[in-house]
């Protein structure tokens, strides 16, 4: 609903930082790996080399890869319980990828496992990119600065948000902290679009000079957006009000209405 109010864009600056939401990539590359008898490791390699591959042709100076975290105490679990998610999942790096991935990674506890794979230092090991990257994982951030790997325990703010369009924020964040004026977010959930719509007021407070991008969407309908320019477009007023409309209408932290999605709710706040 957002985003067809404004004009895609074409990125002509290079990227400081790309920032992914690593359910996106993982989704899209098993719909078209699951005919192939591979590895979970070289299933995870070949999501992590395409990652480096997008970053190279935009030219981007470091990657952050940004997990969901499944906690026990969410308020989703009813919905994941639906979802199949008393099923365990045993399986290790070696094991062949299952033919029905797409039906796993509909349950948590199979999305939690594989997202570990993520941050296995023997994969990440293979990886082909030599630059700057950080992947946050349930309780540390995997991360490689000057060729120097490491890993630090999360801060408690990043452990507190569940789903990786909150966290992405914080990297976000990191990055303007570190000097770096461009960021590109992979994503097709519209929620990252109106939190870094919202929050991009205050992202321009640390430096006026920041720019900020959404890859989104899939196939025919992957676009670019400047959100600054929707942010212009749409006045702060309105932009600042997006994220008691993502809290309204359902978050991390709030239940979502029964059967009257995001878009919906929508349509009836524009009529006002």
């Amino acid at each position: 609903q957002i985003l067809r109010m404004f004009s895609t864009c074409d990125i002509e600056e290079r990227i400081d930082s790309y920032v992914v939401d690593l359910s996106v990539v993982i989704r899209s590359t098993a719909a078209v790996l699951t005919a192939e008898s591979i590895t979970f490791r070289e299933f995870v390699l070949t999501i992590l080399n395409n990652i480096a591959s997008s970053a190279r042709t935009l030219h981007a100076k470091e990657i952050l890869i940004v997990k969901d975290f499944y906690s026990d105490l969410s308020i989703k679990n009813a919905t994941r319980a639906q979802r199949g998610t008393s099923v365990e999942f045993v399986f290790n790096a070696d094991d062949p990828l299952p033919k029905d991935i797409m039906n796993d990674l509909s349950n948590s506890r199979f999305k939690k496992k594989l997202n570990k794979m993520f941050s296995d230092r023997s994969i990440l090991s293979d990886w082909q990119w030599q630059e700057d990257f950080s992947i946050t994982d349930e309780k540390e951030i995997f991360s490689r600065a000057g060729g120097q790997t490491s890993s630090d325990v999360i801060v408690f703010e990043v452990k507190a948000l569940e789903e990786a369009d909150n966290r992405l924020l914080l990297h976000i964040q990191h990055a303007l902290n570190r000097g770096k004026k461009t960021c590109l977010v992979r994503t097709v959930d519209s929620d990252v679009v109106v939190i870094c719509t919202s929050y991009l007021e205050q992202f321009l407070d640390h430096d006026p000079q920041f720019r900020l991008f959404i890859d989104f969407g899939t196939g025919q309908n992957r676009h670019w957006y400047c959100i600054n320019d929707c942010l212009g477009a749409m006045g702060t007023p309105t932009a600042l009000g997006l994220m008691f409309f993502h809290a309204f209408s359902g978050c991390d932290s709030t239940a979502s209405f029964f059967r009257h999605n995001k878009g919906q709710i929508m349509e009836s706040w524009a009529s006002f």
